[in-house]
């Protein structure tokens, strides 16, 4: 079996398991008032529609429609249907997809590292600023880190049957899932050619089956009820997967490399440079654990680049999280390697410094965040009700009030409240006349001459502002 020639037999240090999973279980705990936040209250909105419509419609309003399997959405309803539609019920839905990450997390570090190597790669993970942010927020990119570790673990196994329900899970929950399954098949080829099988095993084949037939019929049913394979046509998910002309392709190589560096991942790359020219070539590419680490994380960055470059859409952090759980044990074994020398564990120490800094990374005004991306928004839900509060209080309906993204989602979506209300606060950028107005650093949506226009004191006057630890809220009237 390939499973045998590539990999050790695994074996869980129990204590380790049940400590991460402990920390997993408080982080869990602690998020249980974050709300839906960023990209993540979508699926808030689809939940909510599946539950209010008896689950009696499988396509959702156009205006809501990503082109998504709607697995994760749906999910949630259920969730809510059996335990009551709040915010706790939410957090707590998310919590065997969390165990699992750390479960198949220490399972894929046990085939690659020593135990000492699992510690460290174990505490680098609760060190990544992408994957903890994510984990207090709802995120569907949970669902999917989950469902990728189960089957790569599922393949290296031999269990099959394990890796073809993961990879319908996988590519059930959005269409990135989707993509993520061929760097699975390249992976599993190269393995199997890196130890010296030079004819495929087409028998290994019916394990993406499942995944095959099951994503086939989902975009042909798409398709057919909405005249899109992804989203329906004049709707805003359809025009940012619109193609970009050459420049903006490369822009949005630029910013993938910005993804991959930002948040403190700059160390974290800087580190693995340095151990594999330290270490040498030949010796990096004949320690198969180290071998097949780079494989992986190369093959999962080269599939989600060549998807992403083409369209208008930036490719967010979270898109690659996989791929940095990836290289942090591309790191620890490459410190394996180089046999636990002093430098390279002060180099992970200094790793894990980088990354803990990469919730303190803020950028100027005018320069788009991925607030999502790190625990750095966490001030900001107590901004925004210090904002709604002052709406409130002098009377002014939200309706009246101007914002942009993130600030459009009602608390409805956002904390679960059991009342819409009347209305909520409109688009900036698709109404004319506003006389109140929302700015923020959290929005990355208003051009350099709006952000001018504000500072303007003969048309607008900031009526309030407040901050908090780097964060920002401006309330302005037209005068």
């Amino acid at each position: 079996m390939l499973e045998t020639t590539l990999q050790k037999p695994l074996k869980l240090d129990l204590r380790l398991l049940g400590f991460s999973c402990l920390l997993m279980l408080v982080w869990n705990v602690l998020s249980w008032k974050s709300p839906f936040f960023w990209d993540a209250v979508l699926y808030s909105k689809m939940a909510s529609w599946y539950l209010e419509t008896g689950f009696s419609q499988l396509m959702l309003p156009k205006v809501w429609d990503p082109g998504h399997p709607p697995f994760f959405g749906i999910y949630i309803a259920m969730v809510w249907k059996v335990f009551g539609r709040s915010l706790l019920v939410a957090h707590l839905a998310m919590v065997p997809m969390l165990l699992t990450i750390v479960v198949q997390f220490q399972r894929l570090a046990s085939r690659w590292l020593s135990k000492t190597g699992c510690y460290w790669a174990m505490a680098l993970l609760f060190c990544e600023p992408t994957f903890l942010a994510q984990m207090g927020m709802l995120s569907p990119d949970i669902a999917i880190l989950a469902f990728y570790l189960w089957a790569i673990n599922g393949l290296m196994d031999g269990k099959r049957w394990q890796a073809a329900i993961a990879m319908v899970l996988l590519g059930s929950v959005s269409v990135r899932g989707m993509t993520m399954v061929p760097s699975l098949i390249l992976s599993e080829f190269l393995w199997a050619r890196f130890v010296g099988e030079r004819k495929p095993d087409w028998r290994r084949i019916w394990a993406y089956v499942p995944f095959l037939v099951l994503t086939s019929i989902w975009l042909v049913y798409h398709y057919a009820n909405s005249g899109s394979f992804l989203s329906p046509p004049d709707e805003s998910y359809h025009r940012q997967r619109k193609f970009l002309p050459w420049q903006g392709m490369v822009r949005n190589v630029v910013v993938i490399v910005w993804r991959w560096l930002d948040y403190g991942r700059i160390f974290l790359w800087g580190f693995v440079g340095v151990a594999i020219l330290a270490l040498g070539r030949r010796q990096v590419w004949a320690r198969v654990p180290l071998r097949n680490a780079i494989l992986s994380t190369g093959l999962l960055l080269a599939m989600l680049t060549v998807v992403m470059i083409p369209f208008v859409n930036p490719p967010g952090h979270r898109y690659f999280l996989m791929g940095y759980l990836f290289l942090i044990l591309v790191a620890v074994a490459a410190v394996e390697l180089g046999q636990w020398r002093k430098w390279y564990k002060v180099g992970l120490i200094v790793v894990g410094l980088g990354l803990v800094s990469g919730h303190f990374w803020l950028y100027p005004k005018g320069i788009a965040q991925g607030w999502d991306s790190s625990l750095a928004h966490l001030p900001v839900f107590a901004l925004q009700e210090k904002t709604k509060a002052y709406f409130e209080t002098n009377g002014i309906p939200a309706k009246e009030v101007c914002a942009d993204f993130p600030f459009l989602h009602s608390p409805y979506d956002t904390y679960v409240v059991p009342d819409k209300g009347d209305g909520w606060y409109r688009n900036f950028l698709e109404v004319t006349g506003c006389d109140w107005v929302i700015n923020s650093n959290l929005i990355n949506g208003y051009s350099n001459d709006q952000l001018a226009e504000f500072q303007d004191a003969d048309r607008w006057e900031m009526k309030a502002e407040y901050k908090a630890r780097g964060m920002w809220v401006q309330i302005f009237h037209r005068r």
